[in-house]
């Protein structure tokens, strides 16, 4: 994982306790340390998306076609991932964007809903 996909309140596993943390700014500071040095990589790895993470996160579900959602923001599963769609009135825009990962979950929904996923899971 790279320093630059790094930033407050993203959760990772953090890969020398092996355990899943919220990233602070103590890691952050460890991450710019890795970058400075110019490693391609540092102790962190990403969480793999699942319906759990939905979940956990106050996403609603939608049985009937297998989408979670908050307000405007729409997930589907994918076989590569998950799709993400905007809804815009009656219709949902596919943003030809897919993701798999807990942190590009957050980031995504950051840049389109203006507000912080880990606030909800707090």
């Amino acid at each position: 994982m790279n320093a630059e996909d790094l930033r407050l309140d993203l959760y990772v596993i953090d890969l020398f306790h092996n355990k899943m943390i919220r990233v602070d700014a103590n890691d952050i500071g460890i991450a710019d340390k890795y970058q400075n040095l110019k490693l391609t990589s540092i102790p962190y790895a990403p969480i793999e998306l699942t319906k759990d993470w939905f979940e956990k996160f106050q996403f609603e579900m939608n049985y009937q076609n297998q989408k979670f959602q908050i307000g405007n923001f729409i997930a589907s599963k994918s076989p590569n991932g998950w799709k993400i769609y905007y809804q815009y009135g009656d219709k949902q825009i596919y943003l030809d964007i897919e993701i798999k990962y807990v942190h590009e979950l957050q980031n995504v929904f950051r840049f389109l809903m203006k507000y912080e996923l880990s606030e909800l899971a707090a």
